[in-house]
């Protein structure tokens, strides 16, 4: 009896393990088709027999000549796919060289770097991209289907864990097996923090010299909550436009993810790039100085919050999935109610526009959420 339970134990495993790699979509094994590049792509083909593949028959073979600098190649595959209920884009690359990689989806949609370190020189590895629901909610027009992908390779020099990463790239690199996964639907409770209905909540806020803000309760826009939303300008080419104070919101320790509605009133339909930053500041009981200094919670393009109310998030909280982790900053985030003068904020801020220097920005309803009857150390990127 003992040996067909351990039986029974194993085959149930080897099927648990068949459904978790059945989650992931094939979008282009290169088999068949390559697709088309633009750009710093030289050349691109399906490889031979002889050449690196991470599985099947073939892989593509990327042909790259990028002398640095913020230049992108657009890759489109040879079939769209419907991306707008998806949460992981997964790539297979190889090289003979470190590099690191950046990927947006659709264009618009920034997945985040990824790089390939001197470690990892000569053998396949998979990068791991994520997107929350509230940045698929942006574009959802976009991916519904998807077809195309951006890529910047090394645009700037860089260094990552100690290790520098060139301006530029001359070279190939292989990639095999792309493929996506569905969003498994979490339910996830909010926490309201900041409503902005009272003009005591301007004492929480700071931004650039020479900018305009202040909370309005006028009325127009109509708030997301409550009678009132913080008005500012927001302005363009690489500016810090709106940092808040959350030292008074030790909250932050039971969430995982922080939260606020954005209103760009400006004509352009694809404008400003910008992130969430924060930055923490502590002192130990050693006396040594800790923080996370400029921790990049997400990115994205704003669009459908130009002209209208759209949502910006932010993962902050202890998940440790493949190719994303947040667990180191969970500590540095602990650390600040520990010390009666630490330090917490989060900056919004602004990487560029489509040639517009100014334009009125609204803020409403920071929060914070997790997901609903899961326990911390469970959390997951949803």
């Amino acid at each position: 009896m003992k040996n067909g339970f351990v039986v029974f134990v194993l085959c149930f495993s080897v099927a648990m393990f068949s459904v978790a790699q059945d989650d992931l979509i094939v979008v282009n094994d290169f088999e068949t088709e390559v697709g088309a590049f633009t750009g710093w792509v030289l050349f691109s083909d399906l490889t031979q027999p002889n050449e690196p593949r991470h599985s099947g028959n073939a892989a593509a073979l990327v042909e790259i000549s990028h002398s640095g600098g913020w230049a992108s190649s657009i890759y489109t595959f040879p079939q769209p796919f419907e991306a707008a209920d998806v949460d992981e884009f997964h790539m297979w690359v190889y090289s003979d060289q470190p590099f690191r990689l950046r990927v947006d989806l659709e264009v618009e949609i920034p997945m985040g770097f990824r790089v390939y370190s001197p470690n990892d020189v000569g053998q396949w590895k998979e990068f791991v991209f994520w997107l929350s629901t509230e940045q698929s909610k942006l574009w959802q027009e976009r991916l519904s289907p998807a077809d195309q992908l951006r890529l910047w390779i090394n645009p700037g020099a860089s260094t990552v864990d100690g290790v520098a990463y060139p301006d530029g790239f001359d070279g190939v690199i292989y990639i095999d097996d792309i493929s996506i996964r569905k969003r498994i639907p979490v339910e996830r409770e909010y926490l309201p923090l900041i409503g902005f209905n009272d003009v005591a909540d301007e004492a929480l806020i700071s931004l650039n010299a020479g900018t305009y803000y202040e909370v309005d309760t006028s009325g127009n826009p109509q708030p997301t909550e409550g009678n009132g939303f913080l008005v500012f300008e927001y302005t363009s080419g690489w500016s810090e436009n709106f940092t808040i104070n959350l030292r008074n919101y030790p909250q932050i320790l039971d969430y995982d993810r922080i939260h606020l509605d954005i209103f760009v009133d400006a004509a352009s339909s694809n404008w400003a790039a910008t992130s969430l930053i924060l930055r923490s500041s502590w002192v130990d009981a050693q006396g040594n100085a800790q923080g996370t200094g400029w921790a990049a919670l997400s990115e994205n393009i704003l669009g459908s919050a130009v002209g209208d109310w759209g949502e910006l998030s932010g993962q902050y909280g202890p998940v440790d999935s493949e190719g994303f982790s947040n667990n180191w900053l969970w500590s540095e985030i602990e650390g600040v109610f520990d010390d009666p003068n630490g330090t917490i904020s989060l900056t919004l801020t602004s990487q560029g526009a489509d040639g517009v220097d100014l334009a009125y920005t609204y803020v409403d309803n920071i929060r914070l959420s997790r997901p609903v009857g899961v326990a911390v150390e469970h959390w997951d990127l949803h």
